[in-house]
């Protein structure tokens, strides 16, 4: 099981740098864990943290408790997180982390291509209960590309979602999107290796910028028995290019391709053949 001490991250700046140049960036944390069990029992708790870039953030922490299980989640000063829960009875448990900056601006004269280079920490997923219960895991990164001016050009989306689900045949599992290497232990129980990613956001012109957006969702639902349902998960992702180290890296654009040799000479071939036709 992985702790959810945060551990520090040193995140790497590779080729040219995207800088804190955005005079009205900031980087926000939250982490949240909410309970809905039977009779409209409800169990909630949240911490947030926003600030400009240039200021020191602070280690943000929540707990819930109670008969159903507990939860607890946090997310440190350089974006690092974890997330820990057990659920015991049924009901719905959630854990949510989201981190976000804006404070990304390609400082170059031209256009440059913007990379996402991250550590997936692992962890895992466990359940064992009634038909109709699930686990589902959700991680996504969002970017938006803006230009000088702040008009967005485009939004690019990295997402990987893991999946258990009880059924009448057994247990069900599942994956989508982007793989983190996920893979079934036995019966209910899913290991998250550590596994290294990439997230391609695209071109970022001259003086534009981008903001980039983490957001994990972990749900587990019992339904009818809950024998056992828990999961861990930690991830020393950075968003925040102003630390020690930076996640996203700028370099050069894709070089337009040359055309063809057969087309230059058919195309040579074209204008001496009109050129003539123009002399006779």
């Amino acid at each position: 099981m992985h702790s959810i001490t945060p551990a520090r991250l040193l995140v790497m700046f590779s080729g040219a740098f995207l800088l804190a140049g955005n005079a009205s960036a900031y980087v926000q944390q939250r982490v949240q864990l909410d309970y809905s069990g039977p009779a409209g029992a409800t169990t909630h708790a949240a911490d947030t943290v926003s600030v400009p870039p240039e200021s020191a953030l602070h280690t943000i922490h929540a707990n819930i408790a109670g008969g159903f299980g507990s939860a607890v989640g946090s997310v440190g000063t350089f974006g690092d997180l974890g997330v820990q829960a057990y659920l015991h009875g049924l009901g719905k448990l959630t854990s949510l982390v989201s981190i976000y900056s804006d404070e990304f601006v390609n400082p170059f004269a031209s256009a440059r291509h913007a990379q996402s280079r991250f550590v997936v920490d692992g962890g895992s997923l466990w359940m064992i209960a009634g038909n109709g219960s699930t686990l589902d895991f959700s991680l996504e990164l969002q970017a938006r590309i803006l230009d000088s001016l702040g008009h967005i050009l485009s939004s690019n989306t990295w997402e990987a979602t893991i999946g258990l689900a009880e059924t009448a045949t057994g247990t069900e599992f599942h994956t989508t999107g982007e793989s983190l290497g996920a893979s079934l232990l036995g019966p209910g129980r899913v290991r998250i290796p550590l596994s290294f990613q990439t997230f391609d956001i695209g071109d970022i012109p001259a003086g534009g910028s981008m903001t980039l957006s983490y957001e994990l969702a972990i749900e587990g639902v019992g339904a009818r028995f809950v024998e056992l349902m828990n999961w861990d998960f930690s991830d020393p992702l950075h968003v925040d290019g102003s630390g020690i180290l930076s996640s996203v890296s700028l370099g050069p654009t894709a070089a337009v391709p040359e055309p063809p040799v057969w087309v230059l000479f058919a195309g040579g071939l074209g204008a001496l053949c009109r050129a003539r036709r123009q002399r006779s």
